[in-house]
């Protein structure tokens, strides 16, 4: 639109170029601040199936700080690790469910006790003594020996030289039986070389006697 030459406010028809009165000057002036105004900002128009509300969610994305690639989320803490004391002792524990599982057909007990009668030269020992290998109170292996004898595996018998010491020995069908137990199914150490049982034994032993 082309603007008027002379200012319409008053009579005088001022050039508006130079007005010769206040009215052409504030007409001018106005006319000028007009003409220099910007125009009002266009409201963006939504992109094709986009909506208001998520046209907003890119705008704020765009604003947030993005994580770095190499930025790693908290590792979970870690368990902590079992003590020496504690391997070893799930190790011992292990090994008496192995003993066990590798003497089928009989209580740990009986087996250990028939096996340990049958490895002596004269096929019998003291029941102090098996208490002591065993380690079982005295209690106890007195009614391990009474089911035993009832097995009739072993028999009991007054020792000559002092008659408060009991001897238990093998029977004949002890000495069957215990026979049975000794072959590689009823050995655990049998993935031991020699010197490797010697070296255990040595180990045990030790431990045993620092325990007392």
């Amino acid at each position: 639109m082309s603007h008027p030459q002379h200012c319409p406010g008053c009579g005088n028809r001022c050039s508006l170029d130079a007005p010769s009165c206040t009215t052409g000057e504030r007409y001018a002036r106005s006319l000028r601040a007009a003409h220099h105004h910007p125009a009002p900002a266009a409201e963006t128009k939504p992109v094709a199936g986009k909506t208001a509300a998520a046209l907003k969610a890119e705008k704020l994305s765009t604003l947030r700080p993005k994580k770095s690639v190499n930025q790693k989320a908290p590792a979970a803490a870690e368990s902590a690790p079992l003590s020496l004391e504690d391997r070893l002792t799930l190790q011992l524990r292990a090994l008496e469910r192995t003993m066990e599982c590798n003497q089928p057909g009989q209580k740990s007990g009986q087996s250990r006790l028939l096996t340990l009668l049958a490895a002596q030269p004269e096929g019998q020992l003291s029941q102090r003594t098996l208490t002591e290998y065993m380690g079982i109170r005295s209690s106890s292996l007195s009614e391990l020996v009474h089911k035993l004898e009832r097995s009739d595996l072993v028999q009991r018998t007054e020792c000559p030289t002092d008659r408060r010491t009991a001897l238990v020995s093998l029977t004949e069908q002890g000495r069957t039986k215990a026979a049975s137990l000794s072959g590689a199914e009823a050995n655990p150490f049998r993935v031991l070389s020699a010197s490797e049982q010697e070296t255990l034994l040595a180990l045990l032993a030790k431990l045993n006697r620092g325990g007392k």
